[in-house]
Protein backbone atom coordinates (compact mmCIF):
# COMPACT_ATOMS: atom_id res chain seq x y z
CA UNK A 1 0.00 0.00 0.00
CA UNK A 2 1.12 3.36 -0.94
CA UNK A 3 1.93 5.02 2.78
CA UNK A 4 2.08 8.81 0.92
CA UNK A 5 -1.50 8.23 -0.57
CA UNK A 6 -2.86 6.88 2.61
CA UNK A 7 -1.20 9.53 4.75
CA UNK A 8 -2.31 12.28 2.18
CA UNK A 9 -5.91 10.81 2.15
CA UNK A 10 -6.21 10.81 5.98
CA UNK A 11 -4.40 14.75 6.33
CA UNK A 12 -7.70 15.74 3.81
CA UNK A 13 -9.83 13.83 6.21
CA UNK A 14 -8.44 15.54 9.54
CA UNK A 15 -8.70 18.89 7.75
CA UNK A 16 -12.15 18.13 7.20
CA UNK A 17 -12.28 18.56 3.31
CA UNK A 18 -13.21 14.99 2.89
CA UNK A 19 -17.07 14.33 2.02
CA UNK A 20 -17.73 10.67 2.66
CA UNK A 21 -20.72 8.14 1.19
CA UNK A 22 -22.94 8.64 -1.90
CA UNK A 23 -24.86 11.41 -0.46
CA UNK A 24 -22.61 13.38 0.90
CA UNK A 25 -20.59 13.22 -2.56
CA UNK A 26 -23.05 14.05 -4.94
CA UNK A 27 -24.14 17.13 -2.39
CA UNK A 28 -20.06 18.21 -2.83
CA UNK A 29 -20.32 17.54 -6.88
CA UNK A 30 -23.49 19.24 -7.03
CA UNK A 31 -22.52 22.50 -4.97
CA UNK A 32 -19.19 22.38 -6.40
CA UNK A 33 -17.15 21.66 -3.67
CA UNK A 34 -15.63 18.76 -5.05
CA UNK A 35 -12.21 18.85 -6.81
CA UNK A 36 -11.48 15.04 -7.21
CA UNK A 37 -13.68 11.60 -6.41
CA UNK A 38 -12.27 8.63 -4.94
CA UNK A 39 -13.29 5.30 -5.50
CA UNK A 40 -12.40 2.30 -3.63
CA UNK A 41 -10.87 -0.87 -5.50
CA UNK A 42 -13.70 -2.79 -4.49
CA UNK A 43 -16.64 -0.28 -4.88
CA UNK A 44 -19.40 -2.21 -6.72
CA UNK A 45 -19.03 -1.62 -10.34
CA UNK A 46 -22.78 -0.29 -11.09
CA UNK A 47 -21.88 2.44 -8.21
CA UNK A 48 -18.61 3.24 -9.87
CA UNK A 49 -20.35 4.04 -13.04
CA UNK A 50 -23.01 6.05 -11.80
CA UNK A 51 -20.20 7.95 -10.31
CA UNK A 52 -18.16 8.19 -13.19
CA UNK A 53 -20.90 9.55 -15.09
CA UNK A 54 -21.70 12.53 -12.56
CA UNK A 55 -17.91 13.54 -12.56
CA UNK A 56 -17.75 13.36 -16.32
CA UNK A 57 -21.09 15.53 -16.67
CA UNK A 58 -19.55 18.27 -14.00
CA UNK A 59 -16.05 18.10 -15.27
CA UNK A 60 -14.37 16.84 -12.07
CA UNK A 61 -11.54 14.39 -12.20
CA UNK A 62 -12.32 11.22 -10.58
CA UNK A 63 -9.56 8.12 -9.37
CA UNK A 64 -9.75 4.48 -8.84
CA UNK A 65 -7.47 3.79 -5.85
CA UNK A 66 -5.56 0.68 -4.71
CA UNK A 67 -7.57 0.94 -1.99
CA UNK A 68 -10.50 -1.17 -0.66
CA UNK A 69 -12.80 0.42 1.51
CA UNK A 70 -11.68 -1.37 4.57
CA UNK A 71 -8.33 0.44 3.78
CA UNK A 72 -10.13 3.44 3.50
CA UNK A 73 -12.14 3.16 6.42
CA UNK A 74 -8.24 2.63 8.64
CA UNK A 75 -7.01 6.09 7.00
CA UNK A 76 -10.59 8.15 6.93
CA UNK A 77 -12.39 6.59 9.78
CA UNK A 78 -15.51 6.04 7.70
CA UNK A 79 -16.40 2.59 5.22
CA UNK A 80 -17.41 4.34 2.66
CA UNK A 81 -16.22 3.29 -0.92
CA UNK A 82 -16.47 6.65 -2.58
CA UNK A 83 -15.03 9.95 -1.29
CA UNK A 84 -15.21 13.57 -2.55
CA UNK A 85 -12.06 16.10 -2.03
CA UNK A 86 -13.07 19.75 -1.62
CA UNK A 87 -10.24 21.68 -1.46
CA UNK A 88 -7.86 22.28 -4.91
CA UNK A 89 -4.88 21.66 -2.99
CA UNK A 90 -5.52 18.13 -1.17
CA UNK A 91 -6.90 17.37 -4.99
CA UNK A 92 -3.37 17.72 -6.24
CA UNK A 93 -1.82 15.99 -3.34
CA UNK A 94 -4.06 12.85 -3.64
CA UNK A 95 -3.46 12.96 -7.58
CA UNK A 96 0.23 13.19 -7.47
CA UNK A 97 0.93 10.77 -4.59
CA UNK A 98 -1.89 8.18 -6.21
CA UNK A 99 -0.18 8.81 -9.91
CA UNK A 100 2.84 8.19 -8.37
CA UNK A 101 1.98 5.00 -7.09
CA UNK A 102 0.33 3.89 -9.82
CA UNK A 103 3.61 4.08 -11.85
CA UNK A 104 5.91 2.26 -9.38
CA UNK A 105 3.13 -0.29 -9.26
CA UNK A 106 2.57 0.09 -5.73
CA UNK A 107 -0.86 -1.32 -4.04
Amino acid sequence: MNSKLAGAVSLCRKAGRLAAGGDAVQDAIRSGKADLVLLAKDLSERSARKFQKICGEKGIPWLKLALTMADLAFYTGREYGIFAVCDPGFAKMIGDAAAAAASLNIE
